[in-house]
């Protein structure tokens, strides 16, 4: 849609906030958005389910995404290489990160995990070298699945919360 956009804007200036607040968008395609490095902040909507692959890669000046009630899924490389991203809350909703959805968010230091979570993917959070502090919801109610290389590279890592019942 608008990938490969890095000036994109207003027609008074750069677009440096994406609202999708006010839609009812449920999903945004592979690489929407990919390469727009002036976009600084993301606020999506309420509705949206899934954020396909590559949608906001390389997006180097997103400081902060807002994320909806309503997500599940985060495909691969979804948020990959935003390297001003300095921290992520998932909404409960969140089941599944994909491969390599937040890798080489260089400035991304704190994450916390949705309790609804049951599968964080291969390099999900891998070259994070800002990364300290990793939080596991205490009301996770499902197992989660922790493949290769989930956290590899994560050179700041010093804290990892696991749920109450682990």
């Amino acid at each position: 849609a608008l990938a490969y956009c890095p000036t994109l804007s207003t027609g008074t200036g750069t677009l440096g906030l994406l609202d999708l607040s006010g839609t009812s968008i449920a999903t945004i395609g592979s690489q929407a958005f990919q390469y727009c490095s002036s976009l600084t902040e993301i606020v999506l909507p309420t509705s949206l389910v899934t954020i396909n692959p590559g949608t906001f890669a390389f997006c180097s000046g997103v400081t902060s995404v807002t994320l909806g009630s309503a997500t599940t899924t985060f495909g691969s490389n979804a948020f990959s290489n935003c390297s001003s991203l300095t921290s992520m809350t998932l909404p409960s909703t969140v089941t599944t990160v994909a491969d390599n959805a937040f890798n080489g968010d260089t400035s991304l230091a704190s994450v916390v995990l949705s309790s609804s979570l049951t599968s964080l993917g291969n390099g999900a959070f891998s070259g994070d070298t800002s990364l300290t502090n990793v939080t596991f919801n205490n009301d996770q109610t499902t197992a989660v699945t922790l493949t290769g290389s989930t956290f590899n590279g994560c050179t700041s890592l010093t804290s990892i919360i696991l749920p109450k019942g682990v």
